[in-house]
Order: C-alpha cells, then structure tokens, then sequence
C-alpha cells in the first residue's frame, strides 16, 4: 500500500514539474515571429512613407510620382461632379463642376452646378466669367493667347474670340479648330495643315489654302495623321494611305485602319490588326483582334486616333487587353479582361503626360471606375474616378 502510495506520488510530481517547464499543447513554447524589418508594415509590404512604393490592400504595390504641376479633369463617382487632380491622383481642385475641359495655356473651361461657365486658374480661381457683361453659353480652349466663346447675347448666341484678359478682340469668322467650343460645328475648319476636304459627285478631296486641289475627290474618307500623311478609304471599302503630292504612299488594300501615330499604323488585314510603317512593310505582324487609339487630342474626335501614343498602343488578342511597345512586347505581364457592358469594352482610355487612365468593372457595384499606371506599368492609384481625362 506504501509502494502504490509512493508510485503515485511520484508520477503527480512529474506531472507537476512537465506543467511548470513546457505547459504547451504539444510540448514545446511555439517560436516567436521575428520583428518586422525597418521599414516594413504589418503586411509585409514596403510602406508609403521614405520609399517610391506602398502596399496595398491587395498586396499591389503603389508607385510615387512626381508633380509636374499638370492637372487633369476627374469625375468623382458619387456626386457626379468634375475637379481636378494631379498626377499622383490627388484633388488639387475638389469636384464642384458639372463640366469641365483640360487646361490649356494654364486655363481651363469649366462649368457650375448651374451650367455657369468660366475660365478657371490652376488654384480653381474663376478669372473670365463674362465677356462685356455677358455671361458664356459655351467655352472653348485657348491657343496663342486667344479662344473662341459662345456669348448668351441673343437668342441662339454669338460667337466671339477673347483673350487671355477676357477682352473680346474679333469675330469668330476665321479661326482654328482647336479654339472652338465642342458643341460647335467643327467639319468646315482647316486641318494642321491648312487642307479643307471638298466633294465632287459624293467622294471627298483635299484643297489647299489657296485652293488648290491637293487630294482628288475620289474617296470615301479622309483622315489626317501627322505631317502630311492622310488615311483614305477607296471607293470599294479599301484603306491606304496618301501624301499632299497626291500619291497613294501604302495603297488601299486594308479593310481598317487607323491614322498614322509616331512613324506607325494600325491596319486590319485578313480580319487581324497589324502595324505597318510609312512604305507598307509590317512593323508587327496582324494577329490582333483589336486595337484601339489612345492619345487625345483638345481638338479630338474621339473615333480617329492614332494607335501609338508615348511608345504604346493597345491591342487584344485571345487573352485580352494589353499595352505594347513597337516591338510587339507587352507591357503588363497579365492582360486585363475586357469591360463588360461597356460601348468601348477597352480598359485603356488614354496616355497622356506618362500616365495610363484604365477603368475597370467593379464585380459587386457594377460600376466602371478609373485608376491610374504609369507608362512603366506601375499602379498609382485605385480605381476611384469615374473618368479621368487628359494631363495638361
């Protein structure tokens, strides 16, 4: 009976010192985490603050970039409104317009929640809000110190061209295209090159300023790229390209294309896009579905873009979208799905200043919003912006 007393108190006593030394499920004190690494945050991820990139939610790492002190016009997705941010897709001027254009020559048009135009300062400050005590029905961009207003002085309006000082100083007879508010009619106007189109028996021409015909009239359409290469659409559907000489430089035999842009041009070709240069030799073989034009113009029409804007275009394949540079390599390492329930299911809307606007569909809210990558391929910000337009 004292042996088993004994036995039993000697296994309590092991038990005992085993609870005091180890106590842990499993026998042993787990091993503490190191301490994060300087400069490193809970996430594991480089922080914001003294480096050129922070992370994310998503574990995406962010870039910085500089300001450059170009502002571009962003809608704000809850209040619709427009303001203006910079680069780094910060509000520079708060989102109070129901419209607003690109500053050029440091001004910007912008209008009011009641449709009040003015011209706006890089602080927001309204310095033109009237011409001769009449308030503007329409605003356009300024080029050369000068711009063309519509003026609420009758009924349908009269257009002026001002200056910088809101001086009015002419009429608006003879002035160039990009000075004109969007809401006016444009087609008559002068290109950069001073070509107005003609037409003869239902097929479009070039004249010169002096009115001489540079361009017979026997096209479908006509496009001006740059310099003084023209894209023309032959009677039977077919698209090419012309000089001022006259001569077809890459005959009509391509059944899309879009104008010349830095020395290249998207052209379809068997039901695949391509690029060619200026003498019709392949730059990029077609093997693209799409290819759509991302540089934008003040003056812009939207529908006659060059596709190659500061090195890069976008195309999509069976993968998707993505951004190339003129040898054909993709900047981004996975395409982007296209947006769905989108007229234009792109997500490259436009390149300007080194950066890239891309929207996206949000999954849960349905909603289209707008971040911003450098042309490096670096994200700079969220999706937040309902539109965000050109840098200037």
């Amino acid at each position: 009976m004292k042996k088993m007393l004994c036995l039993a108190l000697a296994l309590a006593l092991v038990l005992s010192l085993s609870a005091c030394l180890g106590g842990k499920k499993g026998g042993e004190d787990p091993v503490p985490a190191p301490p994060a690494p300087s400069g490193q945050g809970e996430q594991g991820g480089p922080q914001g603050e003294g480096g050129d990139q922070a992370a994310t939610e998503g574990g995406t790492e962010k870039v910085t970039v500089s300001d450059d002190g170009k502002l571009a016009p962003a809608m704000e997705p809850r209040t619709g409104l427009w303001g203006y941010i910079s680069r780094d897709g910060e509000w520079v001027i708060e989102p109070q317009y129901s419209t607003a254009y690109c500053f050029t020559e440091d001004l910007a048009a912008a209008a009011d929640k009641y449709g009040e135009w003015a011209y706006i300062d890089r602080r927001g400050v309204a310095v033109i809000d009237s011409v001769d005590k009449f308030s503007l029905d329409a605003a356009g961009h300024f080029s050369g110190g000068i711009t063309a207003v519509l003026l609420e002085r009758y009924s349908e309006g009269e257009l002026v061209v001002i200056n910088k000082d809101g001086e009015m100083i002419k009429s608006a007879a003879s002035i160039s295209r990009e000075m004109l508010p969007p809401s006016v009619e444009k087609t008559p106007f002068k290109d950069a090159n001073g070509c107005t189109l003609i037409m003869r028996d239902g097929f479009y021409g070039l004249a010169d300023e002096m009115g001489v015909t540079r361009l017979e009239c026997k096209y479908r359409r006509i496009s001006h790229c740059e310099g003084d290469i023209y894209a023309v659409c032959s009677q039977n559907g077919f698209w090419g390209f012309a000089d001022l000489s006259g001569k077809e430089i890459v005959p009509c035999e391509y059944s899309d294309a879009l104008p010349f842009s830095e020395g290249v041009a998207a052209v379809k070709y068997n039901g695949y896009w391509g690029f060619v240069d200026e003498w019709g030799d392949w730059v990029i073989d077609p093997v693209y579905t799409a290819v759509r034009g991302l540089k934008a113009e003040v003056s812009d029409d939207y529908s006659n873009r060059g596709a190659f804007c500061e090195g890069l275009a976008a195309v999509r394949d069976e993968d998707g979208w993505n951004l190339i540079n003129k040898k054909g390599e993709p900047l981004f390492a996975d395409a982007f799905a296209p947006v769905e329930f989108s007229s234009d299911d792109c997500p490259f809307r436009f390149i300007s200043d080194g950066m890239i606007v891309c929207a996206e569909r949000d999954a849960a809210t349905k909603e289209t919003l707008c971040c911003l990558y450098t042309t490096e391929g670096g994200l700079v910000t969220d999706p937040v912006f309902s539109m965000v337009l050109e840098f200037r």
